[in-house]
C-alpha cells in the first residue's frame, strides 16, 4: 500500500512500454513455472489518456502489442478520464483476446470490493509485494511492477 501512495504522475503515458513489460513479465513467470499451470494469462491496462511518451503512434503500438502477445494471453484496456482514446483501447483489446466490453467482474474496480488476501509474499522489489487474493470467491494472483499491475486469473 505504501508503494501505491508514493506513485507520482510524471506527465506521460507510455502504453507501448507498459504493455510490452507486462507481456515480458508474464512470459518470464510462465517459463519459470511461478504461475499455476491452469491459470489464464491476462493483462489489465488501466490508463487515463492517449499515448504521450515512448512510442506514441497508435498503429505501431497495436502491432507491437499484437506481436508480443502472439495470441498467448488476453489484454483488457480500461480507460479513465476525458483524454482516453477509447477506440484505440477497444481495438487493442479485441485484437488480443479481450472483449470490447469488459467482463462484469471488472465492475469491482469501480465499487467497493469484498476481498481476502490469503498470501502476501515479497516481489522482485521489496516495496512491491505479490499477493494471492480471493475476490468474490475467485482466486486472483497479483504481481506488481513499476506503475503496472498484472492480474493472472
Amino acid at each position: 500500500m505504501a508503494y501505491v501512495k508514493n506513485i507520482a504522475a510524471r506527465g506521460g503515458t507510455d502504453i507501448n512500454d507498459s504493455v510490452l513489460k507486462a507481456v515480458d513479465m508474464l512470459v518470464t513467470d510462465r517459463e519459470a513455472k511461478r504461475l499455476p499451470e491452469k491459470s489464464i494469462d491476462m493483462i489489465i491496462l488501466l490508463t487515463d489518456g492517449d499515448p504521450t511518451s515512448g512510442e506514441i503512434r497508435v498503429p505501431v503500438i497495436q502491432e507491437n502489442v499484437r506481436n508480443a502477445i502472439g495470441g498467448n494471453m488476453s489484454l483488457y484496456g480500461l480507460g479513465f478520464g476525458n483524454d482516453v482514446d477509447y477506440a484505440f483501447l477497444d481495438v487493442m483489446s479485441r485484437e488480443n483476446k479481450g472483449p470490447s466490453t469488459p467482463p462484469t467482474y471488472f465492475g469491482q474496480f469501480y465499487h467497493g470490493i469484498e476481498y481476502e488476501v490469503s498470501d502476501l509474499r515479497p516481489g522482485e522489489v521489496p516495496e512491491k509485494p505479490d499477493a494471492t487474493m480471493f475476490v468474490k470467491g475467485q482466486q486472483l494472483n497479483v504481481t506488481r511492477a513499476d506503475e503496472l499491475a498484472l492480474a493472472k486469473i
